[in-house]
């Protein structure tokens, strides 16, 4: 690994920047304090601290925002009388005097009445997260806590998909990764309290959100632009969660969710508890808030696939080579816990500790059954394929046909069927804690933190076992029925029907036992100064900073793979039924049954033979080590010239990397050992202007350069040769990451129109564009060189020189209050995305950026009025590129259309106490994979989940 201090040597423009940092910070410490205006602004109450209130100086015309405590500053003020202008979208402007003398001056606000809703239920959340864009200086969304429990939303990223642009790619019917204005999941940042997380995945970046509960949250912050105060990686959105802080409210908080979870397709019940306990000691100074939650569900899903392709050139498609059916029955745990500890030494000096802690764990049995073709599409000596035939709309398979083959030899056609268990437990954790200060004096704010985050993810004792049976006799004829491509339909007749569902026809073939653990650690520090300045007679700031990342990632897996050598332990001995809507199944095995034999034979060579050489070398070759250091630096300015308020600066950001990985050739049964170092500079400008057109509008313009690191899978050079055969010109193939591979490099461009017409709504138009180069895709080669090894086919990644994404947005968020009753409790919201995208293929042709969708659209119409609080949100995403082929065969894979919709109920019984009923997935959408070819749709993948409901009580006191 690289040391970030190393390789700060001669980066002169860093020096720059660290040498203003910390003179700033220096000067910070010794400015003499001229005259202040301090306050809070609360709720009518006096309790509920109001953040992002708009407080305007009206003599200078320099406007602030409260903090999420609802404390606003005006630092430099001479001695006199001033106007605070105080404004919060849910209540009436309010003027406020102030007198200032030297020293420190307050000017406390509460906004509202006691019979104005300003901070509670839905109208509450809305009026939360306007107010949080409205005050921001580049482009947000923002999801409040209240917005967030309004839905039966099972974790962050579902959570998140309610937002403008906003969509999630599901994994087992559950939202795992969220994607802003359609843009690859892969190209966002998260970050927890302001702590980068790591990712728990074996070759990843990108965080999956399903890990985190989504009631533990006080706000889901979504920058669509970044400041040069930002880590400057990320492309699509840098995504922040915000847990609650004890001095969030003067009040104490204590709130108890208890419930359970139901779902359809296993008629199962789970817990789902959460809590939150927030409060604040030493008169105000000390914030204490502990929040946490679990849920356990089961759950399954119905899977069907076809693998290797299909064949388009006959009178209809069909499968060239395997058809699978898949059955998951998975258990699935989380627990989620956060504490929070902020501290106000000082009326000027905040510390804080804030930590994460979160635990995600899949017991998961997958059984499949694979019905392998190609032996029965075997060309004979003439070119012809003796063992298929075409009758409309079914395609025959036939077992058992004599031919001669290409080589002419005598040759029968075969059907094999594999039937499998995978029983995996899959682990993950993701621990954060940072703790840092913030100090004010005069003029001058410099706050610090160090952070470490840690990331596992571990599958102890896979065991994964396959029992097969090959069908080679006359009459065995396994046929399926294409009308429907994307749902082919296998029809089982006859003596195949006969010998497919017969278990005892199955004998075990292999069991592999797995081992596997990923870990991805970094630490982090942080540095800003900031100073108030004025430009003439036009109020601004200064800033700069400086950050450092050292991140380790790894993955270490422990493979082996037993021959089975036994005799007569067949399918019928491990056998057990599953329910299996897609189709006909048939026998499956038993994962306990298979695991009881496993533990009893893996020492017995007898019975189960361990392949020593192939197992280490797998091992080997999946094994990676890999460091990355960055080394961050900025300068920054503001300034406000009476409406307009432009923010601009630049990032400077160095990255060291290293890595050490094996690739294992499986017929020489050698591992080569790989070692890879890079490092590269960026400089990344940015510009926003806000601009105020009377009270009601707000243009916002903004540029920003940005970059994506490739993930850890992509560019790690592991990997295993197959189908290796060194006697003959047959190469093998090859799966691994490409070492070569760039980073992807961004310019950011975005114009957003906000119109207020109300004090509780908004709507909002803008537009975007983005210039990529070097954006990353995977890619399948023929017939070349990878590190000096032949391949016949090389499955790894590459840049595409050339991409670009040009898009719209559109969103209306409003409470009906000026509707008669009892029509004023109505609560209505609908945003719309629509981008057009264009990457060049290395051979010239044009396709969608891959991981793109054109369509975004999120409705949301709820109720809130009296006890009732009532919610539907409907979320649509549209068909986009999963994969792509750069040989420009057919279009490549894509995920079709989704539309899910989710219903949400509650009932205040009494003061501080709810029921509720959620139902999730009423549509049971399901997830439809296509490969694109010759103007077909061709399965790839089908998946469906069924609804899940929830429904229990809410204590609020």
């Amino acid at each position: 690994m690289f040391s970030g201090w190393d390789f700060l040597t001669g980066v002169t423009s860093m020096k720059t920047i660290v040498a203003f940092t910390a003179a700033s910070s220096v000067l910070a410490l010794c400015a003499a304090n001229a005259g202040e205006i301090v306050g809070r602004v609360t709720d009518a109450g006096g309790t509920v601290p109001l953040r992002s209130a708009t407080v305007t100086l009206e003599a200078t015309g320099q406007t602030v925002s409260t903090a999420r405590d609802g404390r606003y500053r005006f630092a430099n003020v001479d001695a006199g009388s001033y106007t605070l202008v105080v404004s919060y979208i849910g209540s009436p402007t309010v003027t406020v005097e102030v007198d200032v003398e030297e020293g420190v001056s307050t000017a406390d606000v509460a906004l509202g009445s006691t019979d104005n809703i300003v901070v509670i239920g839905q109208r509450g959340s809305l009026n939360a997260a306007l107010n949080q864009q409205r005050a921001a200086d580049g482009i947000i969304t923002v999801l409040s806590a209240d917005a967030i429990g309004q839905l039966p939303d099972e974790n962050v990223a579902e959570a998140a998909r309610r937002a403008l642009g906003v969509s999630i790619a599901n994994d087992q019917g559950e939202g795992r990764f969220i994607s802003v204005r359609g843009i690859n999941s892969n190209l966002n940042s998260t970050s927890v309290n302001g702590v980068r997380l790591t990712s728990p995945e074996a070759g990843d970046r990108r965080v999956g959100l399903d890990v985190i509960d989504a009631d533990i949250l006080k706000n889901i912050v979504i920058s669509k632009t970044l400041s040069a105060d930002k880590d400057g990686d990320a492309i699509g959105a840098s995504v922040e969660l915000e847990t609650i802080s004890g001095l969030d409210s003067d009040d104490m908080l204590v709130k108890l969710k208890v419930g359970t979870i139901y779902s359809e397709l296993t008629e199962d019940y789970g817990p789902k508890v959460s809590g939150i306990f927030a409060n604040n000691y030493m008169d105000g100074r000390l914030g204490v808030a502990l929040s946490g939650s679990f849920q356990n569900r089961a759950f399954a899903s119905e899977n069907k696939e076809v693998d290797g392709g299909w064949e388009t050139d006959a009178a209809v498609p069909y499968p060239g080579e395997e058809l699978e059916f898949r059955n998951y029955d998975v258990e699935r745990e989380r627990l989620s816990l956060a504490a929070n500890i902020d501290y106000m030494a000082s009326d000027n000096t905040r510390l804080y500790l804030h930590t994460l802690f979160n635990e995600f764990s899949d017991q998961e049995y997958r059984s499949r059954v694979e019905l392998k073709v190609e032996d029965a599409l075997a060309e004979d000596i003439n070119g012809d394929i003796p063992g298929l035939s075409i009758d409309g709309n079914t395609v025959s398979y036939a077992a058992g046909i004599d031919f001669v083959d290409e080589d002419g030899e005598n040759a029968t056609t075969e059907i094999e069927v594999d039937r499998d268990i995978k029983d995996r437990l899959e682990e993950q954790t993701v621990f954060s804690i940072v703790t840092g200060f913030e100090h004010t004096n005069g003029a001058w704010t410099v706050d610090a933190s160090l952070a470490y985050t840690d990331a596992t993810e571990e599958e102890p004792n896979r065991i994964d076992a396959n029992f097969d049976q090959t069908f080679d006799e006359a009459g065995q004829v396994l046929s399926v029925d294409v009308s429907d491509l994307v749902q082919p339909q296998a029809v089982f007749a006859g003596a195949f029907e006969t010998a497919y569902l017969d278990a005892s026809g199955y004998e075990l073939d292999k069991i592999e036992s797995t081992n596997g653990k990923a870990g991805d650690e970094e630490v982090a520090f942080t540095l800003n100064a900031k100073r108030d300045v004025e430009f003439g007679a036009n109020p601004g700031f200064l800033k700069s900073g400086i950050k450092v990342r050292l991140r380790d990632k790894s993955y270490d897996l422990d493979f082996l793979e037993y021959g089975y050598e036994g005799d007569g332990d067949v399918l019928a001995d491990f056998a057990r039924a599953v329910d299996y809507p897609l189709g006909v199944f048939g026998p499956a095995a038993n994962p306990s049954l298979v695991r009881t034999f496993f533990n009893a034979n893996s020492d017995n060579a007898a019975v189960l033979e361990l392949d020593e050489t192939a197992s280490a070398l797998d091992s080997l070759a999946s094994s990676y080590q890999a460091g990355e250091d960055v080394l961050a630096a900025y300068v920054m300015g503001q300034i406000d010239i009476s409406n307009l308020r432009v923010t601009a600066g630049v990032r400077v950001e160095q990255t060291d990397m290293d890595a050490l990985a094996n690739v294992f050739d499986e017929e020489a049964g050698v591992a080569t050992a790989v070692s890879i170092e890079d490092d590269y500079t960026d400089v990344l400008p940015s510009i926003a202007a806000r601009y105020l057109v009377g009270d009601k509008v707000i243009v916002r313009a903004a540029y920003y350069a940005s970059i994506f690191r490739p993930n850890f899978a992509q560019f790690v050079p592991a990997g295993v040769f197959e189908d290796r055969d060194l006697a003959s010109d047959e190469f093998g193939n090859l799966e691994a990451g490409n070492p070569d591979l760039e980073r992807t490099e961004a310019h950011n461009f975005d114009l957003l129109v906000e119109y207020y017409p109300t004090d509780a709504s908004i709507l909002q138009g803008g537009v975007f564009f983005k210039d990529l180069k070097n954006l990353i895709t995977s890619a399948t080669f023929e017939d070349g060189t990878y590190l000096d090894l032949q391949y016949d086919e090389l499955s790894t990644f590459v840049n595409l020189d050339e991409a670009e994404v040009f898009g719209i947005e559109i969103g209306y968020q409003q409470a009906l209050d000026f509707l008669p009753a009892p029509w004023d409790g109505v609560i209505v919201g609908a945003n719309y995305t629509y981008a057009d995208s264009e990457a060049t293929l290395p051979n010239g042709d044009k396709i969608e950026v891959p991981g793109q969708s054109k369509d975004i659209f999120n409705a949301i119409l709820g109720y809130d009025k009296g006890r009732w609080d009532l919610r539907a949100a409907y979320s649509y995403k549209g068909e986009n590129v999963d994969d792509v082929d750069v040989d420009g065969i057919g279009e490549g894979r894509l995920i079709l259309e989704q539309g899910f919709l989710d219903l949400s109920a509650k009932f205040e019984v009494k003061d501080g106490l709810k029921v509720y009923a959620d139902l999730k997935n009423v549509l049971d959408t399901p997830i439809e994979i296509v490969d694109r070819e010759d103007g077909y749709d061709l399965l790839n993948q089908y998946e469906e989940y069924g609804f899940t409901a929830q429904a229990g009580v809410i204590w609020k006191f």
